[in-house]
């Protein structure tokens, strides 16, 4: 909820109701508007909410369609996203062009800094390959961000946070 995860053409946003949350030593409710969402934004992300529960609207659908749509999803995932342990993917998408594939353009999938590694399979995923450190995958980070700088003059944005200092 807090980052407006999605995939697939759907985001939290799309099902979301509304939440209760702690704000100031408060609870209070708020609707999917107040909430504030964009891509891969929510107004969670810029003050100091907790999420204490949600409430989602979800279609209703036949058990056998949803459970082959899960699958589905499920192979796709397997096909496309390494299996090794990772953060999800690090940057935001560009339209039109995925931040994967401009990685990927750079010629960075498999590069390795330390136990950190650009996923061969996709390149806006980084694995830890057993032993990366958190400045092992940040120097990673910038050396994408500044490659895809000087070669196409766009400037990725991470879809992740960062929870301290390097």
């Amino acid at each position: 909820v807090r980052g407006n995860a999605g995939g697939f053409g759907q985001d939290m946003s799309d099902c979301l109701l509304k939440a209760t949350v702690l704000r100031r030593g408060k609870i209070i409710k708020l609707k999917n508007k107040e909430i504030k969402f964009a891509y891969r934004q929510s107004i969670f992300k810029k003050n100091k909410d907790i999420i204490l529960n949600v409430v989602l609207t979800l279609k209703k659908g036949k058990k056998h369609e949803n459970e082959k749509k899960v699958q589905d999803i499920l192979q796709h995932r397997r096909k496309s996203q390494p299996s090794q342990p990772s953060a999800g993917c690090i940057f935001k998408n560009l339209k039109p062009k995925s931040a994967g594939l401009l990685i990927d353009k750079c010629g960075l999938k498999g590069k390795q800094i330390g136990g950190a590694k650009i996923s061969k399979k996709h390149a806006n995923f980084i694995i830890n390959t057993g032993q990366a450190k958190a400045k092992d995958v940040k120097d990673l980070i910038d050396l994408i961000k500044k490659q895809v700088k000087n070669k196409f003059n766009i400037e990725l944005k991470e879809e992740i946070q960062y929870l301290g200092e390097f």
